[in-house]
């Protein structure tokens, strides 16, 4: 086991995650090379638990992202876009890929919910612009209860919209 030093994205107030077992937060843990190169040849499985609940363990993927010295990146600057959840305005899209295309920019992760039609159009057409690689990750909602209050209910802390 490999301890993870956790540290949080921003200073959140707990009243946005009171009911979340989640939050904004990323950790760092360090792992020795051998057991890293067993674990990406598939040799061994990397998995996570709770301190305090090792036997409720999950496996995850390690993915290898660094370059090799003998191959050139595929892009120089890649953006995730905050996530688009009903959104309708098109221009705003036209006006946020222009920019950042102008900084040179040729990798676009569109964390992708829900939105009109012609946002949805606009979007094709950059997905299908031979200058840029456009990603559409989809996100959904969290499942919960039928029954949930909307304080207890997770996704409206999600883009912290909910007013409390």
């Amino acid at each position: 086991m490999y301890p993870i030093d956790l540290e949080l994205l921003e200073d959140c107030p707990p009243g946005w995650i009171s009911h979340c077992t989640y939050s904004g937060q990323y950790g760092n843990a360090k792992i020795p090379t051998r057991l890293t190169e067993e674990i990406l040849t598939g040799n061994k499985t990397l998995r996570i638990s709770y301190a305090d609940e090792t036997s409720f363990s999950h496996p995850l993927r390690l993915i290898d992202s660094r370059t090799s010295t003998g191959r050139k990146p595929t892009h120089k600057l890649a953006v995730c876009a905050y996530p688009v959840v009903q959104m309708t305005d098109w221009t705003q899209l036209v006006r946020f890929m222009e920019s950042w295309i102008a900084h040179g920019a040729t990798k676009f992760f569109i964390v992708f919910q829900s939105s009109s039609t012609e946002f949805d159009a606009m979007l094709r057409i950059y997905e299908n612009d031979e200058r840029i690689d456009v990603e559409r990750v989809h996100w959904g909602v969290l499942p919960t209860a039928a029954n949930i209050s909307l304080e207890e209910d997770p996704n409206g802390n999600v883009n912290r919209a909910e007013v409390r």
